[in-house]
C-alpha cells in the first residue's frame, strides 16, 4: 500500500477505533481467538478467508464485525506444475540479476544462462531457442540487446515474472523447454510513484503519475547502460598519471573514435479504467543499441572535390596552375551495428460480471538490424575521352553485412469464466502476422554473437557424419601449409537474400475442476496452424493435483508442444519445415515442514521428435577471393588432373548450411527446491462497519 494522506487518515482512524473497542466493547473471546487464528493462515497466494458476519450488542455502541475464520487452505488450489513466480521486488533483492530481471533465472532450479554473459536462458537442458518469452501475452521476437548480454526488460516496469519449465498452460502458448510469461506494471491511478537505481555501468529511472485520480494514469521509464562514458572518464583518469605520448594518443583516439556497445530503453504505460466494467491499458518499449568503431584516414581533393589517389599524384603534374589541391583527414566507419526494437500493445478488459472477464489486445512490434564491417575505400581509375584521369570510388561497406527488418502484428482475445463454484472454463484464440526482409553476407559465428551471443564457432557446423571424417594439416594441391579444420569455418557461407510473409493461428480451451479440497484436475486443447505446416497441430495438455495430508501433496502433468518459430534463415533455407515437437512428463511431490518453510522435490522427462536438423552441403564452388585459395587460380585449377580437381572441390568447395526434420532426443532430470517465506502470515485487517 502507498501511504498517501488519505491513506494515512484511514489508517489513524481505524487504529482509534480498534482501541476504543478494545477498551470499552465486551467483544466476546470468540471473536478474539478467530482474529488471532487469522493471522496464521496466510500461506503465500495460495491462502483464502472465510468470513461470516455477526452482530454485537454493546451498552456504548452497536458494532457490525465481520468475524474472521482462519483456516489453512491446499495449496494445490492455487499451484501449477513446474511454475516460478517472480514480483518485482523479489527481483530487485537478487544480486546476481544486476538489475535485469532475466538474470534472475539463473537462480532457479533447472534453468542456466547460454553463457556468462548473455542473459537468453537453457530450460531443463534445452536450447535458448526452445524458451518462448510473452510480454502480457504476446509472444516477442527477441527481447534482447546487442549479444543478448542485457534484455530490454527495465526491472522498474515489470510488475512480475512468471517461468514455466513444464506443464505450461493452454493460454501461454507453445514451447519445447520453457515458457517466460512477463506482465507490465499498472501505471498507478491514486498515488505518485518514483525510483531510481544507478551504477557504474548502468541506470533506470521510473515515474508513474496519476492524470485522473482512480481513473486515468500514465508512467515511464527509462534505462541505459553507460559503460563507453565509465571507460572513457577511466582513461581520463588514468591518464592524469601517465605522461607516455603514445598512451595519450591511443587514449585520444579511443575516445574519439571507437563507441563501445551501449544502450538505451524506454518504455511508456497508459491505465484508464473506464468504469466498475471496463478497463483499458497501453504499453509500449522503444530501445536502440548502437556500437561503432571508427578511423582517421586521408582523403584527396580537387577544387573541393574528392579524387583518388592517382588522380591527385597525375594532376600534380598535368593539372591546371589555378586547381586548388588538398589532403584533409576524414572520420571513416569500420564496423557498425546499429538495431532499433519496438513494441506496442493495446489491452482491453472486461469484467463481465463476478464470473466472467474477458481480455483482448492488439499488438505491433519491429525490429531493425543494420551490422556492417567496412572496408577501405576502392578507386577504380580511367582515362576520359579527353585524355583527363577520372576515378571511381567504391565506397563502403564491403559484402560483410547484415540486414534484416522484422515486423510482427498480433491479436489475442482470452475469456476466463465459472460455470459453477467447482468448474472453471478458459477459451482464446490469436492471430499473428508476421514479415521479415533479410539481407546478410556475414561470417556465420560473427552472425551468432552479434544476433544471439552464441560464441560457439562449431554451432554452424551442423552434424558431424557418425563414422568420423579425415583432415589433413596441409594439402599438397592446394598448400602445405592450409590448416583444413581452420579453413573449414571460413568456407561455410551465411548467404541469404529475400523477405518471408507468415500467419499463425491458434485457438485453445481449457476446463478446470475441483472436486474437493484436496482434488484438483484440469484438461486442455489447443490447436496451432501456420502457413508452411498447413495442418493444424493439436496440443493436448492434461495436470492433476492431489493433496495427501495436511502437509503433503502431489502433481502430474504431461502435455504435447510445438514450436515453428524459426529464424529468417533456417525458413528461408528449407519453407517446407514442420514444426518441432515435444512431449513432457512432470511429477512433484510438495512438503511443508510450517508456514514458513516448504520443500519440493520435481522429476520430469522430455521425448524430441521432429528437430530441425542443420546440415552442410557442398556447393562445389570455388570462392577465389579467399585466403584459403590466395597462391591457386583458376586457370592452374584446370590443368590439374581431374581427381585431383575432386580433392580441391571435395576439401574446399563453399558450403551451405541446410536444415531438414529428423532429429530426435530425451531430457530428463531431477530438481529439489527449499522455499522460505518470512511474510506468509501477513493478512489484511478485518473491516468493522459501523451499525447506527
Amino acid at each position: 500500500m502507498k501511504l498517501n494522506s488519505s491513506n494515512i487518515f484511514n489508517l489513524f482512524y481505524f487504529l482509534i477505533l480498534v482501541i476504543w473497542v478494545c477498551i470499552f466493547s465486551p467483544i466476546n473471546a470468540k471473536a478474539q481467538n478467530t482474529l488471532i487464528d487469522s493471522a496464521a493462515s496466510r500461506v503465500e497466494d495460495n491462502d483464502s478467508l472465510r468470513v461470516d458476519s455477526a452482530l454485537i450488542n454493546s451498552d456504548i455502541l452497536e458494532l457490525q464485525e465481520k468475524t474472521v475464520q482462519g483456516s489453512m487452505s491446499r495449496t494445490h488450489l492455487n499451484k501449477e506444475v513446474s511454475r516460478v513466480r517472480l514480483t518485482r521486488e523479489e527481483l530487485k533483492k537478487v544480486v546476481a540479476a544486476q538489475g535485469d530481471p532475466l538474470k534472475a533465472l539463473t537462480t532457479l532450479p533447472g534453468t542456466s544462462n547460454q553463457n556468462d554473459l548473455s542473459v537468453r536462458p537453457f530450460v531443463r537442458g534445452g536450447k535458448s531457442e526452445e524458451t518462448q518469452v510473452l510480454w502480457n501475452g504476446i509472444p516477442l521476437l527477441q527481447p534482447y540487446h546487442f549479444g543478448s548480454i542485457y534484455s530490454v526488460f527495465n526491472i522498474e516496469s515489470l510488475e512480475d515474472l512468471t517461468l514455466y519449465t513444464g506443464g505450461f498452460p493452454v493460454e501461454i502458448g507453445n514451447a519445447l523447454s520453457g515458457a517466460l510469461f512477463m506482465r507490465s506494471r499498472p501505471s498507478p491511478i491514486d498515488s505518485l510513484a518514483l525510483s531510481a537505481d544507478l551504477s557504474l555501468l548502468r541506470g533506470n529511472a521510473y515515474a508513474g503519475i496519476p492524470l485522473v485520480k482512480n481513473k486515468l494514469g500514465i508512467s515511464f521509464a527509462y534505462q541505459a547502460f553507460w559503460y563507453d562514458w565509465v571507460f572513457n572518464r577511466g582513461m581520463d583518469l588514468l591518464g592524469a598519471f601517465v605522461s607516455d605520448p603514445q598512451f595519450q594518443k591511443d587514449k585520444k583516439q579511443i575516445e574519439n573514435y571507437v563507441d563501445l556497445p551501449n544502450f538505451k530503453d524506454t518504455q511508456l504505460g497508459l491505465d484508464w479504467k473506464i468504469n466498475s466494467e471496463w478497463s483499458a491499458e497501453y504499453t509500449g518499449i522503444i530501445s536502440k543499441d548502437i556500437f561503432k568503431v571508427k578511423n582517421l584516414t586521408t582523403h584527396d581533393y580537387v577544387n573541393g572535390q574528392e579524387v583518388s589517389p592517382n588522380y591527385y599524384a597525375w594532376d600534380l603534374f598535368f593539372g591546371k596552375p589555378t586547381d586548388k589541391r588538398e589532403k584533409l583527414q576524414n572520420v571513416d566507419t569500420l564496423a557498425l551495428v546499429d538495431v532499433d526494437n519496438s513494441f506496442h500493445a493495446i489491452t482491453l478488459h472486461w469484467q463481465a460480471n463476478e464470473k466472467w472477464n474477458l481480455d483482448q489486445t492488439i499488438a505491433y512490434q519491429g525490429q531493425d538490424w543494420h551490422v556492417g564491417f567496412y572496408d577501405n575505400s576502392i578507386w577504380i581509375d580511367s582515362i576520359t575521352p579527353d585524355e583527363k584521369f577520372a576515378g571511381v570510388r567504391i565506397a563502403a561497406p564491403s559484402t560483410k553485412i547484415l540486414k534484416l527488418n522484422n515486423q510482427t502484428y498480433d491479436w489475442r482475445l482470452d475469456a476466463k469464466g465459472y460455470l459453477t463454484e467447482k468448474f472453471c472454463l478458459r477459451l482464446g484464440a490469436s492471430y499473428s502476422k508476421r514479415e521479415s526482409q533479410f539481407e546478410t553476407n556475414l561470417p556465420r559465428p560473427a552472425f551468432e554473437i552479434i544476433v544471439n551471443g552464441n560464441p560457439d564457432a562449431l554451432d554452424a557446423m551442423g552434424y558431424y557424419n557418425p563414422n568420423g571424417f579425415v583432415y589433413r594439416r596441409g594439402d599438397p594441391a592446394v598448400s602445405v601449409n592450409t590448416d583444413y579444420l581452420t579453413a573449414l569455418t571460413q568456407l561455410i557461407h551465411f548467404n541469404y537474400a529475400g523477405n518471408l510473409a507468415t500467419n499463425y493461428s491458434a485457438g485453445y480451451t481449457s476446463g478446470e475442476y475441483n472436486f474437493d479440497e484436496k482434488h484438483r484436475v484440469t484438461l486442455g486443447l489447443r490447436a496451432e496452424m501456420d502457413d508452411y505446416s498447413v495442418n493444424p497441430f493439436l496440443s493436448p495438455r492434461f495436470a492433476y493435483f492431489q493433496s495427501l495430508s495436511k502437509k503433503d501433496e502431489f502433481t502430474f502433468a504431461s502435455g504435447l508442444y510445438s514450436q515453428n518459430d524459426f529464424a529468417f534463415n533456417i525458413r528461408s533455407a528449407n519453407p517446407n519445415l514442420q514444426s518441432e515437437k515435444a512431449f513432457h512428463l512432470n511429477f512433484e511431490w510438495t512438503h511443508s515442514f510450517s508456514k514458513l518453510y516448504r520443500l519440493e522435490w520435481q522429476v520430469y522427462q522430455k521425448n524430441y521428435f521432429d528437430l530441425v536438423v542443420p546440415y552442410l552441403v557442398n556447393t562445389r564452388h570455388l570462392d577465389w577471393n579467399s585466403d584459403i585459395l590466395s597462391n591457386f587460380d583458376s586457370t592452374s585449377f584446370k590443368a590439374l588432373p581431374k581427381e585431383l580437381q575432386d580433392s580441391v572441390i571435395g576439401r574446399f568447395g563453399v558450403r551451405q548450411l541446410g536444415y531438414r526434420n529428423g532429429g530426435t532426443g530425451k531430457a530428463a532430470g531431477s530438481e529439489i527446491s527449499f522455499f522460505y517465506n518470512p511474510n506468509s502470515a501477513v493478512i489484511q485487517p478485518p473491516q468493522i462497519e459501523l451499525g447506527l
